[in-house]
């Protein structure tokens, strides 16, 4: 997720490069009072798409990393208990005898 959401942050920042210079290239085709030629139309239309796409890559990208940060956190495991005493019960056979023993 975390990857996924970095991705799409990287996909936004390019396309919003993309949408500013498709802006300026409608610069000569617009007056300043935003009257375009068919050709700065064109321009102004693909930066406004490109601007939308990379809003939209930056909100899904961001919302992706914000999930994986969530499930890094939720899942990280907790502390290590303490080793609890080991119990058990033994039996020795020897040639003098049997013993038996324990710890609880």
């Amino acid at each position: 997720m975390l990857g996924f959401g970095l991705a799409g942050a990287g996909v936004g920042g390019i396309l919003g490069m993309v949408a500013i210079l498709k802006k300026s290239d409608s610069g000569p085709a617009c007056r300043i009072d935003n009257v375009c030629t068919p050709d700065g139309v064109d321009a102004r239309n693909g930066a406004v798409n490109m601007a939308r796409a990379s809003n939209i890559a930056l909100i899904a990208g961001s919302s992706l990393f914000a999930v994986g940060v969530i499930v890094v956190v939720a899942t990280k495991p907790s502390a290590p208990a303490s080793p609890s005493p080991a119990t058990g019960f033994t039996v020795r056979a020897g040639p003098g005898g049997v013993s038996l023993g324990g710890s609880f």
